[in-house]
């Protein structure tokens, strides 16, 4: 699952993707997650084309480039992912498939709850939980995530959020490079 960018990997995540869709098809329809109303387009399978713009992923695992990441131009680094270790700052569960989300310094995020989805939201999407679960010894939810490498670059002018596909509630994630 953390490694969508091969053909394995994307059969893989098709694969539980027709799982899950298969599983919430046979729940009674008023019991069933209302991913419109959560602004969800793709519940089951991750939609790189959205995060991207193209269904070619391409993920950076060389050390080397990783540890340049600093000083490479911005232009150089365009449609290009890393994987990124995610942890929740404060509450929450991390699963795979959630969606992860860019939010500039001038969002307040020293307030003591995390922001609730709405219409009126406007926070880019810039990638997606490959693997996630609650850490029982870190006591809180982490996982491994493929985020674009130019908002990477960004994080010091911003944070991230993530959301679990079937909620609506943010939370904020401290993030770290997996080299």
């Amino acid at each position: 699952a953390d490694y969508p960018d091969t053909v394995a990997g994307r059969n893989y995540l098709e694969h539980v993707g027709r799982e899950k869709e298969e599983k919430e098809m046979r729940r009674p329809p008023q019991k069933r997650v209302k991913y419109e109303e959560l602004g969800i387009s793709s519940p089951f399978v991750s939609d790189w084309i959205a995060v991207s713009g193209t269904d070619n992923i391409s993920v950076i695992r060389n050390p080397a480039l990783l540890n340049k990441l600093g000083t490479l131009p911005l232009e150089q680094l365009d449609n290009h992912f890393i994987t990124v270790s995610v942890s929740c700052v404060k509450r929450g569960n991390i699963r795979p498939g959630s969606h992860i989300f860019y939010v500039n310094k001038s969002h307040d995020q020293t307030s003591s709850c995390d922001p609730v989805y709405s219409t009126e939201d406007s926070y880019p999407l810039v990638g997606y939980v490959t693997s996630g679960k609650y850490c029982l010894t870190a006591g809180q939810g982490a996982g491994i995530a493929l985020i674009l490498t130019s908002v990477y670059k960004m994080l010091s002018e911003g944070g991230l959020l993530i959301r679990n596909v079937t909620s609506n509630q943010y939370r904020y994630v401290n993030v770290g490079v997996i080299k």
